[in-house]
């Protein structure tokens, strides 16, 4: 069982708390915060409070349920699964958040009271049945005064008169009788049960008066009668003069009937009887009016001023006291949201183990019988296969006839052209990018074949993937990558770079150049335009071009791919791994300057040399607050990469200088953000 208090007043003794404090309590479901709070205007405004108590004190109380079925959604759509087939960690975690929303919707209920200046505290308690557990709750708590929905919003009509809902029926029925029941339905009062509260009850006549009177004393009925009411309740009110008058009178009317002998009269027993009753009555009520005397007295003595120092004592040590609570309310509030987090997120593994161990189960079958199809296809289509699939060296590309392309093209339509002679086109439900290298400057068959198996050869997650070819139309199809060029960003055709996604371009550039070295491949044609980009936000890249140098005869391209060029390559035309490297360092030095491949080298050298000018001036402005210190490393690694062959100092190895390329932008990428 939860309680938590909400703007209760601490200070005072339990006497005065009687006599000033009225404990109201409302029975809330869990629909709290939407059919509630209807209710509960209709408790703060036109609830009946009595003249002997100056303030009302709210009880919301919320029998929660423990839940029997958990909702799996993250496995399976409307997923609602026993509790008795989970495991006992996810029941716990579950329950957890379904307590921890039951009394987030009190803390709201409790909030709205206090901005309604009622003082309200919330009660949770958790039983499998809810009809026992509000019964449980009368009698424990001994309320007096309980408000409750007696339907649901959607059932409430203008001729409603009794309680719809089963728990409102039932608890009219078995509970104590001493507690009032305010039946509520969507802010409107059905009715009130015929319980007897504590306030009813102090207003009542002694038990030995009524009988005096002729009246028949108050009895209580039913099985599920208090416990206190089988005592004589004594009487709290205060008595009056004229009511001793009066029970005078009657003493001086009874009167012994003439003729009458006294013991054969039964009349007379009677008479004498209820005598002897009305004078123990004026005693008591006399004894009773001296005690309220002394309380009284008593009261005033508080008024006095030493009575009024410790009450001002009381109130300042609770005003000390408040800051203090409200910080312990607070860090209960973040551990709660905590708790809930942590509770979501151990559900959340478990559906991913659970997956992942389905998963684990149905990947060998799914392989068994991948591999039967296969088999299946070979034993019925051997030639088919044969011509369509060539192997050398373990590398193979799909053999593809020129009307299929044709096909995955749509003709080769202008509509499908992305630049040249690259086309975008759908290939066995697939995405490709089609080049047409045209014949003039195109191998031969049999030497366009050999490059196009070498491509396929070359696996590596940042490589663009070679998936056919055609060697009779000179045609290569690849993977297509839908975020464009790293040299169209550069050249301001789109929002620039950041600086970090800049390093992150680098490092996947270097890591794919290492792959191909350790495989004693050349690359032979890195620049901007061949590093092709994943997405919009440029989280992986891919490097194009891999094998076109075999592809077309030996011929340069234009002054853009002169300035990637290594001079060495220049002079003896032989295709080295330094020519990877130079350029790699050119594209280091246009990523840290934004500046074309000539332009940057010369700003970096003039910065770096001490040229008068400083490396914030060289650096590209637009990709935000670069960490100067990473962008000066890299910027003079590019120089390196660039230096390799000038022929005035003996090369580094390249494989050298990969290695420490990688690890400058693996410290690169990490860095902190500099200021602008």
């Amino acid at each position: 069982m939860e309680e938590a208090e909400g703007g209760v007043d601490r200070g005072g003794s339990g006497e005065d708390d009687a006599e000033e404090r009225a404990d109201v309590y409302c029975a809330v479901g869990k629909d709290a915060g939407r059919e509630w709070r209807a209710n509960l205007r209709w408790v703060l405004a036109d609830f009946p409070r009595s003249q002997s108590h100056r303030r009302l004190v709210l009880v919301l109380a919320h029998v929660h349920r423990p839940p029997q079925r958990i909702n799996m959604s993250y496995v399976a759509v409307g997923a609602w699964v026993p509790v008795s087939q989970v495991a006992e960690h996810e029941v716990a975690a579950y329950r957890k958040l379904e307590e921890d929303k039951a009394s987030k919707a009190l803390d709201d209920l409790v909030c709205f009271c206090k901005t309604q200046g009622v003082h309200a505290r919330k009660l949770v308690v958790a039983v499998d049945d809810m009809t026992k557990g509000l019964i449980q709750l009368v009698d424990d708590h001994e309320v007096a005064e309980l408000v409750m929905g007696a339907a649901s919003d959607r059932a409430y009509t203008r001729k409603i008169r009794t309680p719809k809902s089963k728990k409102a029926l039932a608890l009219q029925q078995k509970a104590n009788p001493n507690c009032r029941i305010w039946f509520v339905c969507k802010g409107n009062l059905i009715c009130t049960s015929s319980g007897r509260s504590p306030r009813s009850r102090a207003g009542r006549r002694h038990p030995r008066l009524a009988r005096a009177q002729g009246q028949a004393p108050p009895t209580t009925r039913g099985p599920n009668r208090h416990r206190r009411d089988c005592r004589c309740t004594p009487m709290t009110t205060t008595p009056t003069t004229s009511s001793t008058t009066s029970l005078t009178k009657q003493l001086l009317k009874l009167q012994r009937p003439k003729g009458a002998h006294p013991p054969a009269c039964s009349q007379y027993r009677r008479v004498e009887r209820n005598c002897r009753r009305l004078r123990a009555t004026v005693r008591y009520v006399c004894r009773q009016q001296s005690v309220n005397q002394v309380s009284k007295t008593a009261r005033d003595a508080e008024s006095t001023p030493k009575g009024e120092a410790r009450c001002r004592r009381k109130a300042e040590e609770r005003l000390r006291m408040e800051p203090d609570r409200w910080e312990l309310d607070a860090i209960f509030n973040k551990i709660r949201k905590v708790d809930r987090r942590s509770a979501k997120l151990e559900l959340h593994v478990a559906g991913s183990e659970r997956a992942m161990g389905k998963l684990n189960v149905r990947r060998p079958v799914s392989r068994s019988l991948l591999d039967m199809l296969r088999l299946g296809r070979r034993r019925e289509e051997p030639v088919a296969v044969e011509e369509s699939i060539v192997a050398v060296g373990g590398g193979s590309f799909l053999r593809l006839g020129l009307l299929e392309v044709e096909k995955a093209t749509g003709s080769f339509n202008e509509s499908a052209r992305l630049s040249g002679g690259v086309y975008r086109g759908t290939l066995h439900r697939m995405s490709v990018a089609v080049k047409v290298i045209f014949p003039d400057i195109a191998v031969n068959e049999a030497r366009f074949a050999r490059a196009a198996d070498a491509m396929a050869r070359a696996r590596h997650p940042g490589l663009v993937k070679l998936i056919g070819a055609c060697p009779e139309a000179r045609i290569v199809v690849h993977e297509l990558v839908p975020g464009g060029s790293l040299e169209d960003r550069l050249n301001g055709k789109a929002p620039p770079l950041p600086w970090h996604v800049r390093f992150g371009i680098a490092y996947q550039t270097c890591s794919a150049l290492s792959y191909l070295h350790s495989t004693d491949t050349v690359h032979g044609d890195v620049r901007p335009t061949n590093i092709l980009l994943g997405d919009e936000r440029c989280s992986s890249i891919k490097l194009a071009g891999l094998g076109m140098s075999r592809l077309v005869a030996p011929k340069l391209g234009g002054t853009v791919a002169l300035a990637y060029v290594d001079p060495r390559y220049l002079a003896t035309g032989e295709l080295t791994p330094q020519c990877d490297v130079h350029a790699l360092g050119v594209l280091l030095l246009r990523l840290v300057t934004g500046k074309p491949a000539s332009a940057a080298k010369k700003a970096a050298r003039e910065a770096a040399t001490g040229g008068g000018r400083a490396w914030h001036e060289v650096v590209d402005a637009s990709a935000g607050g670069w960490p100067m210190e990473r962008a000066m490393e890299v910027a003079i690694l590019g120089l390196k990469c660039c230096h390799v062959s000038d022929g005035r100092a003996p090369p580094r190895p390249a494989a050298e200088l990969l290695e420490e390329a990688r690890g400058v932008l693996e410290a690169a990428t990490s860095a902190a953000p500099g200021r602008t």
